[in-house]
């Protein structure tokens, strides 16, 4: 194992050093939860929380197998449910407390009232109980973090960076204001790749499967987790790495085997769906995502609703009869090829392990086509869990982090009536001629090519200071 430093050495000495441990993440609970609990009230972005609460009403009625049937609409077969089945799960349990707790449980009334963003007394205790899960995760997140980080930093100076965690307006703004679950997702996939740097295979596997079974586009850890098996120092025989291997796939189906059960067979096609049916499902350059492609159809205002009028599609033949989402697919496997081939090439020596955290999850917003607005609301978390004294990994950071606010922010600020929708529409202002998301798609791709230049220039990490235990 590595030497610890003095930082971590001293939270294991008695006294007064080990109270302060959970003194940190009980302050970073608290001050998060003071600055989120106004917010709970306020009717989220008025789409996701309607549909949040139809399928939470449906599971309630007619069971968790009933939230993917299937519908007939325009001619297409369809699925009432979309998302993966751990927010379902959530859901399901919040609309029941919400039901529970309120003067009349959730039903077409309350959904109708909450696509049209009308902010009464039930909507607005509707949407308090959806948004909680996310609001937990971010919690959750924050403990996380401020544990994990009192190894490098120390107890103190790791609270700091947890609260600075989990009071980003990004953060804020998602699971608060917004009401969505990229939270939930973000914390397995911390959790998972704190336990792959700590050999913790079986946690690793587990917490994988349901970032997995969160959403979709934590697929872009995958390699990672992988390596996080196979890529140890090369004193590891093969017997060592097969035990590896299978603790790991133990976890990760049980964890799969635990949530996917109470759907029954009937929903498990429903849940293959959300998969499959991701790809495609809006087969357009970007859907306001300010990644690279934006560059190729800048807009100042999103527009929902002229999807086909404003939006370029991803599947038509280009150059050399190329399509966008190829090149996109493209360039994001060779940047996963090109993280694999370093972290296999160190052996986990240095601090390849973390610069691959940091360098995946921005590719893949930046470079596929179809990329939402909320897709890099992961990295702010793992760029935060792999932070050095580095100053560029700090301006990477901050870049990071405030594009994922203003790409967020743009899309929706807030309740019309409220101060977010002004800045939203500030945002939408043109900023020296060229749209806030041309600026924002540039600053970002700077960021991940000085990245992936990072493992050529940027010196070993000392021992002390690295996440990774041998």
């Amino acid at each position: 194992m590595r030497s610890q430093s003095p930082a971590a050495a001293s939270n294991d000495r008695p006294g007064k050093a080990a109270p302060r441990r959970w003194i940190t993440p009980i302050v970073v609970v608290v001050v998060a939860m003071l600055v989120r609990w106004p917010l709970l009230a306020e009717v989220g972005f008025p789409a996701d929380q309607s549909l949040f609460a139809y399928w939470a009403d449906r599971a309630a009625d007619l069971g968790l197998s009933h939230v993917y049937d299937e519908y007939e609409r325009e001619g297409r077969v369809r699925r009432w449910c979309n998302h993966p089945p751990i927010f379902v799960l959530l859901l399901t349990a919040a609309g029941m407390l919400s039901d529970a707790t309120g003067e009349a449980p959730i039903g077409p009334d309350v959904v109708g009232a909450l696509a049209r963003g009308e902010r009464t007394a039930a909507t607005r205790h509707v949407a308090a109980w959806l948004k909680l899960p996310g609001v937990l995760a971010d919690l959750a997140t924050g403990v996380l973090l401020a544990m994990v980080l009192g190894r490098r930093w120390g107890d103190v100076a790791a609270g700091a960076l947890a609260l600075l965690y989990v009071l980003h307006p990004a953060i804020i703004h998602d699971s608060a204001v917004w009401g969505q679950s990229d939270s939930i997702q973000t914390f397995f996939l911390v959790a998972g790749v704190v336990a792959g740097m700590r050999g913790r295979h079986v946690a690793m596997g587990a917490a994988a499967a349901c970032a997995l079974l969160t959403k979709a586009q934590s697929l872009i850890l995958l390699p990672w987790f992988f390596l996080a098996i196979a890529a140890r120092p090369v004193r590891d025989n093969l017997d060592h790495l097969m035990r590896r291997i299978h603790r790991a796939l133990g976890g990760f189906a049980a964890a799969t085997l635990i949530i996917v059960a109470p759907f029954g067979s009937r929903g498990v096609p429903g849940i293959i769906d959300a998969y499959g049916g991701a790809v495609g499902y809006y087969p357009y350059v970007h859907l306001n995502g300010f990644s690279a492609w934006f560059l190729v159809n800048p807009l100042t205002e999103s527009d929902l609703e002229h999807l086909r009028e404003r939006y370029r599609r991803d599947d038509a033949s280009g150059v050399l009869r190329i399509t966008p989402r190829r090149i996109g697919l493209a360039a994001l496997a060779a940047v996963v090829a090109v993280v694999c081939v370093t972290i296999l090439r160190r052996r986990g020596r240095d601090d390849s392990w973390e610069w691959g955290v940091r360098v995946l999850p921005l590719a893949f917003f930046a470079l596929p086509t179809q990329i939402h607005e909320r897709y890099l609301y992961p990295a702010i978390a793992l760029w935060m869990l792999t932070l050095t004294r580095d100053v560029c990994g700090w301006i990477g950071w901050l870049i990071v982090g405030a594009a994922a606010f203003l790409n967020a922010a743009w899309v929706y600020g807030g309740p019309a009536d409220s101060m977010g929708e002004a800045f939203a529409r500030a945002l939408r202002a043109s900023i020296a001629g060229q749209p806030v998301g041309v600026w924002c798609s540039i600053a970002l791709l700077v960021v991940l090519a000085v990245s992936l230049s990072e493992p050529w220039w940027r010196p070993r990490a000392a021992a002390e200071d690295s996440l990774v235990i041998e």
